[in-house]
């Protein structure tokens, strides 16, 4: 099992190895990198046709080469289109639920219809697809056809028109369903690839953004984009998360979710080692950073990397409102963290090991309660937690009208006739209420499931050790957090290991003061802005805070 292989790892006695200094993943060992020998169907998935197959200018037989990679002519995902002009015929190919009839229309049959000689030359000028390109390499021209492009060929040519021509379906963009903000920008990301890369390029209006495409899945071919900024984002961490993904050997990849699963560095790991939003304005203040973003089409969260755990708590509202405010909202994230994993522990050290740590009514309360109640303290707790953990599963799952005022209803209903009839503790049921309230001021889903999953750990040590076990399992969690990595950057940086501060950790100072990214990015420029940034204020200190006036008190304006 790998827990108790973790745990005997963790007691059991190793050598002290000197302290390498600060690596970045690309650095580790090359052994590290275990050589995988793969079946043979996921040998090569960028070959599609075979390199000796190529078009020979013969129009039935190149279309017949192509309609054979589709499974035959019966396939009716393959559309094909025959135009001939001036005893010249042209077949233009495209996948019909991808590209859209409509489109294909109106873009490639009608124009080239319309023209009055037919050469990919002449047809590449007179096209209004939005990109045109010859091209000569057939699985290249495959790749695009299955991204919604149509291909066009023409008699006697060995090479053929590629025509960015895709318009599959997609939502519009709309509000950040779980990220909401009270100020700050409410676009949300959308399903579409394209319209994500869009709004995080509107938001970094520069020549050093940059982003490259790669596919992943040898059936859905899905498309993924890696962002940076060159001359910031370290070129080692760029190559690190390229060389992870183009490692994949995977049949269908349909969200960023199984995308986070397959290049962490701990899939046992309770804490996310990638953050997880749908924010663009997020995307584009990590790359702005140093950080990585991963983009993927058909998902409208995208990926951040590296994370640590304090900028797992960070939200992006932090930084739209004036900074005292944004550091008491943060220091109630973190406040809400601490109930969220030890409130419920706390309770039953209180009640079956340190009673003296109540003061003396409230125990004589708890003592007074707990004399009708027939269950344990263990089990009370264990089945609330579930009863809560149900009831939240269901608000996520049902129906958005009407789930809500029903979960509420019986949520009532079921607290006051388990208080009724002495089956819980009505002052356990305030500490889960109190719990479950925290878990949605985390800013990321997968932040409070990882602070719920812990939550049950420290239950299970408070009651078998008491306040002991609460603090070898806070021994046990520093442990691993300080251990863990995320793509080459220890997870509780810049705290252990030490690195230079960024102003922004914890606690946080007002934006003029935020000068350098964070070190242990180990990022192209440090300095993000001059050190002091309001050049306004030197201005006016140089300067008469008003214009003098003629003489007679009255302005030439």
């Amino acid at each position: 099992m790998p827990l108790i292989k973790t745990i005997k790892n963790i007691f059991a006695f190793k050598e002290p190895q000197p302290e390498p200094g600060f690596l970045m993943a690309g650095d580790e060992p090359e052994e590290v990198r275990e050589t995988v020998t793969l079946p043979e169907q996921f040998a090569d998935e960028s070959v599609i046709v075979p390199p000796e197959r190529k078009l020979t200018g013969a129009l039935e037989s190149d279309s017949r080469l192509i309609e054979a990679v589709f499974s035959g002519g019966e396939n009716q995902a393959l559309s094909r289109r025959e135009i001939t002009v001036s005893g010249k015929t042209a077949a233009i190919f495209f996948l019909e639920k991808l590209a859209g009839l409509d489109t294909v229309s109106r873009n490639l049959i009608g124009p080239i219809s319309r023209m009055g000689k037919l050469s990919l030359e002449t047809i590449r000028a007179g096209l209004t697809a939005g990109e045109v390109r010859v091209s000569g390499d057939l699985n290249g021209g495959i790749k695009q056809l299955l991204q919604g492009s149509s291909l066009v060929l023409l008699e006697g040519e060995t090479r053929f028109l590629i025509a960015r021509t895709g318009a599959a379906p997609y939502r519009a963009v709309s509000e950040a369903i779980h990220e909401r903000a009270v100020r700050g920008p409410q676009e949300g990301f959308t399903e579409d690839l394209e319209t994500n890369l869009a709004l995080v390029q509107k938001r970094l209006r520069t020549h050093r953004f940059a982003y490259e495409n790669l596919e992943v899945g040898s059936l859905s071919r899905t498309r993924i984009a890696i962002l940076s900024v060159n001359g910031i984002t370290n070129p080692r961490l760029v190559a690190e998360v390229k060389r992870r993904i183009q490692s994949l050997k995977i049949a269908h990849l349909s969200d960023s979710g199984m995308l986070e699963q397959l290049i962490e560095d701990k899939w046992w790991h309770p804490y996310p080692q990638i953050l997880v939003t749908e924010r663009p304005d997020r995307i584009a203040a990590g790359l702005a950073e140093g950080k990585i973003a991963v983009l993927v089409d058909g998902s409208y969260q995208a990926l951040l990397m590296p994370a640590t755990l304090i900028s797992l708590l960070h939200a992006a509202e932090d930084y739209n409102v004036r900074w005292p405010y944004g550091l008491f909202m943060r220091l109630v994230r973190i406040l809400a963290a601490f109930i969220m994993v030890f409130l419920p522990s706390l309770y039953i050290v209180a009640n079956l090991y340190e009673p003296e740590l109540l003061p003396t009514d409230l125990l004589f309360s708890l003592v007074a309660i707990k004399q009708y109640s027939p269950l344990p303290t263990i089990v009370e707790v264990i089945l609330i937690e579930l009863v809560f953990e149900i009831m939240r599963e269901a608000a996520h799952r049902g129906p958005r009208n009407v789930v809500a005022p029903l979960i509420i209803v019986i949520g009532v209903v079921l607290g006051l006739v388990a208080v009724f009839t002495h089956l819980i503790n009505p002052v356990l049921l305030l500490v889960i209420l109190l719990t479950a309230i925290a878990a949605f001021v985390m800013p990321e889903f997968s932040v409070g499931l990882s602070f719920r999953l812990t939550r049950y750990f420290y239950i299970l040590m408070a009651f078998f050790s008491g306040l002991i076990g609460i603090v070898i399992g806070v021994f046990i969690h520093l442990h691993l957090l300080v251990k863990q990595k995320s793509f080459g950057v220890p997870m509780f940086a810049p705290i252990a290991p030490f690195t230079k501060r960024s102003k922004d950790i914890v606690l946080m100072s007002p934006v003029w003061l935020r000068e350098k990214r964070p070190d242990f990015l180990d990022p192209g420029q440090i300095l993000r802005q001059p050190e002091d940034s309001r050049g306004w204020l030197k201005e006016q200190s140089s300067e008469p805070m008003a214009p003098e006036l003629p003489e007679g008190g009255k302005s030439n304006d």
